[in-house]
């Protein structure tokens, strides 16, 4: 595999985030099309198949791993496995207490963490 520059590499970045939206909006508006599909885990573990799926294929391709979308993919897929197996989120207080750490765990994290990250693997824009 070529080693790309950082260009190209946030342009990667750029289109497997599209493509992974794109492709968890799809699924989503197809499981609304179907009829009989009113369960929460209907919604939450496509969702996180899709989300862990694209965490996997960009490790497979060697670029930026996306933590955020693997974090929401196998909170969504435990949630729905939840729900499948009949635990009622609603009123099981553990479950919206995780989902709210999660959540503001994601904020901290993007509010915190410094923007400019080095990946020694790759070269810099303009090495050869």
């Amino acid at each position: 595999m070529p080693v790309r520059t950082d260009a190209e590499h946030r342009a990667l970045d750029e289109r497997l985030n599209l493509f992974t939206w794109g492709s968890a909006l799809l699924v989503m508006a197809i499981l609304f099309l179907i009829p009989g599909v009113d369960r929460l885990w209907h919604f939450l573990v496509p969702f996180g198949v899709v989300f862990i799926s694209m965490s996997y294929l960009r490790r497979m391709m060697k670029t930026r791993r996306d933590t955020t979308g693997l974090i929401a993919g196998c909170t969504s897929l435990g949630t729905g496995l939840l729900d499948l197996v009949g635990v009622d989120l609603q009123f099981f207080p553990l479950v919206p207490i995780m989902l709210a750490l999660v959540g503001i765990s994601l904020i901290l994290h993007a509010l915190l963490c410094p923007r400019l990250r080095v990946d020694p693997d790759r070269n810099a824009e303009g090495e050869d």
